[in-house]
């Protein structure tokens, strides 16, 4: 009997364990055959989310000549600071946190991760510094094959920290910003956006949410539709509007819009859905809208060749009745004028696939009703060969409890497919 397993075997179980570091390290322990696989498997991404975890990692992996060639491995970056907030303007918080040593991670890894492709910043506060330095911006730079970039509940010094640290990346094409601010852009600065000369980033994926319900992009959408993105993006994620809000990025969609292959926005009266021209992704949220006929009118106006259809959030009657109609946004499955979208579903000639996403309580028991209702009330789309699908959004939380601090970290949500009819 072989004393070794095939490496085929070997490479198999470590990939099952690719984000468990305990059990990549148990794994790296089990013999010399499992080491170097274990060890490749432990620095293709490397985190952050506490101080001592940062200087641990200088004293042992940095400094260390034996493990800092592995770092050439290293394809994501993690850093997080789950006690930063967005602050108030000015205000300086000097507690040493994971925002406070941000700036030194970023200088300490400079030059040593060559293949770093993916870089993740949650939480981060660049007002902790009291005087950034003019050049700190293009810290990012040092990360050429830099491809994406996520920031979410970060805050900046100014608009043009921001725009320096993107034009640093030459090789970045998805950018994801949610509830990222920085102080408004003085009359002067924003003049300056206006007339600066077309540049990078040249962004393929922009996925993006505005701090505040309607705020403004204090700059940033106004500038980015003078990049070269302005021809190249192709996937755009808007977030959360109200009608009658949001003028910048309305602005945005419909100057991208030749371009755009997939959208996922709020529908609004405004969005302009009738520009669209080569659109085969569409995801629209309907937490703004009360009734379908108000989705079938603005489909009707679509002349992309969508292929797919996402719609969401659709509640479900047991949905309803749990988290009572005063806190339920959107449409019903239940609503009388659902089946007014099967005749429009049947004029998209190059429709293939439409997916409702149903809002679900925890204790509900999927038996394939939710499937079976919605066939029954798009009996034409179905017939015809359209996929008619529903994903089931199980919420674990009722809506009163998720600003209940004795469930912060708990899960809200989970999503499954709902099953077919037997």
């Amino acid at each position: 009997m072989p004393t070794t397993l095939p490496a085929e075997l070997t490479d198999r179980v470590i990939s099952e364990c690719i984000l468990d570091n305990n059990t990549l390290s148990n794994c790296a322990q089990v013999s010399t055959n499992w080491l170097p696989a274990s060890r490749h498997a432990l620095f293709k991404y490397i985190a952050f989310d506490t101080v001592t975890k940062f200087e641990l990692f200088v004293d042992r992996v940095l400094h260390s000549d034996r493990t800092r060639p592995y770092l050439a491995g290293v394809l994501e970056l993690y850093i997080t600071d789950r006690s930063s907030g967005i602050p108030q303007y000015g205000r300086v918080d000097t507690v040493k946190t994971v925002s406070s040593a941000c700036r030194l991670i970023l200088y300490h890894l400079s030059g040593h991760l060559p293949r770093l492709e993916s870089m993740f910043l949650w939480g981060i506060n660049w007002e902790l510094y009291p005087t950034p330095r003019p050049h700190e911006p293009l810290l990012l730079s040092q990360f050429p094959s830099l491809e994406r970039l996520t920031l979410i509940n970060c805050h900046f010094p100014s608009f043009q920290f921001v725009r320096r640290a993107l034009v640093a990346l030459p090789r970045l094409s998805d950018l994801t910003l949610s509830t990222t601010s920085w102080p408004p852009p003085s009359p002067l600065q924003l003049s300056s956006i206006y007339t600066c000369t077309p540049t990078g980033p040249e962004l393929r994926f922009l996925s993006i949410a505005p701090h505040d319900v309607g705020a403004s992009t204090n700059g940033f959408l106004p500038w980015l539709s003078r990049t070269r993105s302005r021809h190249s993006l192709l996937n755009l994620n808007v977030g959360w509007l109200t009608p009658g809000t949001g003028a910048e990025f309305l602005e945005f969609i419909a100057l991208v819009s030749s371009t755009l292959q997939t959208l996922s926005a709020p529908l609004t009266e405004e969005i302009p859905l009738s520009s669209l021209r080569h659109v085969e992704d569409l995801k629209l949220n309907l937490a703004a809208i009360s009734t379908w006929e108000a989705l079938c009118v603005r489909l009707r106006e679509v002349e992309c060749p969508v292929v797919r259809l996402q719609v969401s959030p659709v509640a479900s009657p047991e949905y309803t009745e749990w988290a009572r109609p005063s806190v339920v946004r959107g449409v019903g499955l239940d609503d009388e004028d659902f089946g007014e979208l099967d005749a429009v579903l049947m004029n998209m000639r190059h429709l293939k696939e439409v997916t409702f996403f149903v809002s679900m309580p925890a204790q509900y028991e999927d038996t394939g009703m939710v499937l079976q209702s919605i066939w029954a009330r798009l009996p034409k789309a179905h017939k015809q060969g359209v996929i008619v699908g529903a994903m089931l959004v199980i919420h674990h939380r009722h809506p009163s409890e998720y600003h209940d601090r004795r469930f912060h970290g708990q899960p809200d949500i989970t999503r499954t497919p709902a099953k077919a009819p037997r």
